[in-house]
C-alpha cells in the first residue's frame, strides 16, 4: 500500500499531516482535524461519517481542500542525516537551550536590494557583491542585487571612518568594531537589514573586509553559530580569519530550500523530522510532501 503524506507549513506551528492512502484502488485524501479548525474551515456531518484515527490523530477527508494552487508550493520531503540536522539547528536556533526556546527560522522572503553608502570603499563594495553572488549561487529563493538609490533598497551597508561620523544605525553597538541589524514581520520573514563597520576601530583593512562579509552572511538568516562547523567557517564560533566552507553553504542552501517549513520553532522542526522519519521507517515507500504557503 503506497502512502502519500503532506505536511502543511503554517506559521510557528506544526499543523499535522494530510494523508493520501490507496484503499481498494481509490485514493482518499485525509488531513488532521486541527488543520481545519485552525484555518476556520467548517466541517459537515458528511465529513464526520468518514473520519479516520491514525497515530492518535483524527483525519478528515479533504477532497476539496486546496493543498495546491497559485499561492502554494508542494515539495517532496528530503530526509537529512542527524549530524547535519544538529549542525543546522545550532546555526539557526542557537547552541544553548535559552536561545533554542525562543528562536524561529527566519528567511528573506523577497530579493535583497543592497545600497552601499559612499563611506564604503569601492574595493569592499566589489568584494561584497562578488561574495553575495557566490553564496546565493544555485539558490533560487535567495536573490541579492545592488540598487543605486537608498529609497529603493532594503539592506544598507555603511562604514564609520571616525568616531565623529554620523551613525546611521544606533541599534548596532558602537562598543564593537562592527555588527548587523535585521528586522522581520509577523511571518518571520526578514524585510530589512543593515551592516555597520566601525572602520576607525579596525587597524587592518583586510580584517574590516572580513567583518563586512561575516556580518552580511549572518544577516541572511539571523544565524547563530555551530560548534560542528569547521573553525574557519562563517558559522563557526571561532574568532579567526574566515572563509566560506562547504558546511556554511550547505546550511544556507537548506535554509532557503523548500525542504523545511519557514517561520517554525525548534520544537516544530524536530517534530516534523521525527514524525517523517518514523513514517518512512514504517512505510519505506511512503512519499512525504511539504506544502508551503507563498
Amino acid at each position: 500500500m503506497k502512502i502519500l503524506l503532506s505536511v502543511a507549513c503554517f506559521l510557528l506551528s506544526f499543523s499535522g499531516f494530510a494523508q493520501d492512502t490507496l484503499i481498494k484502488q481509490k485514493t482518499r485524501k485525509m488531513m488532521g482535524i486541527s488543520h481545519f479548525r485552525s484555518n476556520g474551515i467548517p466541517l459537515t456531518k458528511k465529513d464526520s461519517l468518514n473520519w479516520v484515527i491514525h497515530n492518535n490523530d483524527t483525519l478528515v477527508p479533504v477532497e476539496n481542500f486546496p493543498l495546491e494552487g497559485p499561492d502554494k508550493v508542494r515539495v517532496l520531503y528530503e530526509p537529512r542525516d542527524e549530524e547535519f540536522l544538529e549542525m543546522y539547528k545550532q546555526a539557526v536556533f542557537g547552541h544553548t537551550e535559552e536561545l533554542q526556546e525562543k528562536s524561529t527560522i527566519k528567511v528573506w522572503k523577497g530579493p535583497i536590494k543592497l545600497f552601499f553608502d559612499p563611506s564604503v570603499p569601492e574595493a569592499h563594495r566589489e568584494e561584497l557583491l562578488d561574495f553575495s553572488e557566490k553564496v546565493s549561487s544555485g539558490i533560487d529563493s535567495l536573490t541579492i542585487t545592488e540598487v543605486q538609490e537608498r529609497a529603493k533598497s532594503n539592506f544598507l551597508v555603511f562604514y564609520r571612518n571616525s568616531d565623529e561620523d554620523f551613525d546611521q544605525e544606533q541599534r548596532i553597538s558602537n562598543s564593537r568594531n562592527s555588527g548587523y541589524y535585521i528586522s522581520w514581520n509577523g511571518k518571520q520573514q526578514i524585510n530589512r537589514g543593515v551592516v555597520k563597520v566601525n572602520a576607525f576601530r579596525v587597524t587592518d583593512e583586510n580584517h574590516g573586509l572580513g567583518l563586512l562579509k561575516y556580518h552580511f552572511f549572518k544577516a541572511l538568516g539571523y544565524f547563530h553559530f555551530s560548534p560542528k562547523v569547521p573553525c574557519k567557517g562563517y558559522l563557526s564560533g571561532c574568532a579567526v580569519k574566515r572563509e566560506l566552507t562547504t558546511e556554511d553553504l550547505e546550511i544556507l542552501k537548506y535554509h532557503y530550500s523548500y525542504g523545511m517549513c519557514k517561520g517554525i520553532d525548534m520544537k516544530s522542526f524536530d517534530k516534523i523530522h521525527r514524525d517523517s522519519k518514523r513514517t518512512l521507517e514504517e512505510h519505506p515507500d511512503a512519499e512525504i510532501y511539504l506544502v508551503h504557503q507563498n
